[in-house]
């Protein structure tokens, strides 16, 4: 074969391997068409990566959202049913007036009136009902519009299962509610905390029960001192008995209910123990007024016999 032969050969050959690159080249690109796939593919599924991570952050948006609402939705309807709580209870003290009780007790309580006329019996009887139910949502949302509300609180304060200190927390938001003295001996003959425990035969809680009243003894507000007096109630005993008087002989309150709280506990020391107060009563530091009233307390009583009674009548303040 000559040159020039040979040359057109190699020619033909590489015009046909030209061609085939071309059609190669061709289908490669037709391919790209149709699978959508290019020669920038990393920067694509980029974008696809972030879309869908837009299209879930949205999605968890649209769900806390809607979580968001659900919550206030339900806080909403639980406010509605507190209250509506604290209404129904207001409507059945209501229909358990008394008008014939509600004069009686607006006779022994000047200047109140918010009273309904509710006996006690029956406040203790819808105070045990409400500690069967949502005791909690009642007193958060209780009114203290009538004085029956009031001491209903207070019995479910004093009837409900907390811990001690939980129980002496709710007691110290209670008292300053206390204005008259319904509500304070109501409250304070239901508070068992400080008495014998019925299982152990101790007093578990007693000596904590005490130092919790020992700023009340101080207070200028008259209804907390007769709150802490009257719950002496809970310590007459021969061991206590040096202690409570030495704390009476303190109170310097002039308040009328105060005054006639220290009376009433120095009357039931004298009828439990009448030889360790008939000692105090001849050795104290009692204003007259209250002096006097613990004496006429003591001869009231039904529990001493005339002899007692005529030895408290000789020892009254001219």
């Amino acid at each position: 074969m000559t040159d020039s032969r040979k040359e057109a050969e190699k020619l033909k050959i590489a015009g046909i391997s030209e061609e085939a690159e071309n059609l190669k080249m061709i289908g490669s690109r037709s391919k790209e068409k149709r699978t959508g796939i290019t020669g920038r593919q990393p920067e694509s599924n980029e974008k696809i990566q972030d879309a869908r991570q837009n299209q879930k952050e949205e999605a968890e948006m649209a769900g806390s959202i809607k979580i968001t609402e659900d919550i206030s939705m339900t806080a909403s309807n639980r406010k509605a049913e507190e209250a509506d709580i604290a209404e129904s209870i207001r409507k059945q003290l209501v229909e358990m007036a008394d008008e014939k009780y509600r004069k009686f007790m607006s006779s022994l309580t000047p200047g109140k009136e918010n009273i309904l006329g509710v006996r006690i019996p029956l406040l203790r009887k819808l105070a045990n009902k409400i500690l069967k139910d949502d005791w909690k949502s009642f007193l958060i949302n209780a009114s203290d519009t009538y004085m029956e509300e009031l001491i209903l609180q207070g019995l479910v304060i004093c009837g409900c299962s907390v811990s001690p200190k939980e129980k002496l927390d709710m007691v110290a938001a209670f008292v300053p509610k206390i204005d008259c003295w319904p509500v304070c001996d109501t409250f304070c003959s239901s508070l068992k905390l400080a008495d014998r425990n019925a299982d152990t035969y101790s007093f578990p809680n007693r000596e904590m029960v005490w130092f919790f009243l020992q700023p009340y003894f101080k207070s200028e507000r008259e209804y907390d001192v007769r709150f802490a007096v009257v719950m002496l109630l809970h310590y007459i005993s021969p061991e206590y008995a040096p202690l409570v008087f030495d704390i009476i002989d303190n109170i310097k309150h002039d308040g009328y209910y105060a005054r006639m709280a220290v009376a009433w506990v120095l009357s039931m020391y004298y009828v439990a123990y009448p030889k360790i107060t008939i000692e105090y009563l001849k050795n104290n530091n009692l204003d007259d007024f209250t002096y006097n009233k613990t004496l006429q307390k003591i001869i009231e009583s039904n529990r001493l016999d005339k002899a007692n009674k005529d030895l408290i009548r000789s020892l009254k303040r001219k």
